[in-house]
């Protein structure tokens, strides 16, 4: 039950870090940014903080099931990290300056 409740707030704390992204409107966290490198850095910024807030909402939702219902396997909560991370890499991506 304590395991679980220290999930619980290192699942507050990567929400809280997503919120912060989002509210900051920055995203200079890219290697090598610089101020007019993405077309919309507002966007991007907030895209990228609900992403880090889902998976924060994934993460917490995971444990509960794995605390309360049924075992969940730990690949699981890597397999839906590299996924986030996978999806705010293609947003970086696809945001990027022309020329």
């Amino acid at each position: 039950m304590l395991q679980w409740l220290y999930g619980l707030l290192l699942c507050l704390v990567i929400m809280a870090g997503g919120l912060f992204v989002w509210k900051n409107e920055k995203v200079r966290f890219f290697a090598g940014v610089d101020t007019g490198y993405f077309r919309n850095e507002r966007m991007l910024a907030k895209k990228i903080g609900l992403s880090i807030i889902g998976f924060g909402g994934e993460l917490a939702l995971l444990l509960t099931v794995h605390a309360f219902l049924i075992p969940v396997p730990a690949i699981w909560t890597g397999v839906l990290a590299i996924l986030h991370i996978l999806y705010i890499l293609m947003l970086g991506i696809n945001n990027l300056q022309k020329g």
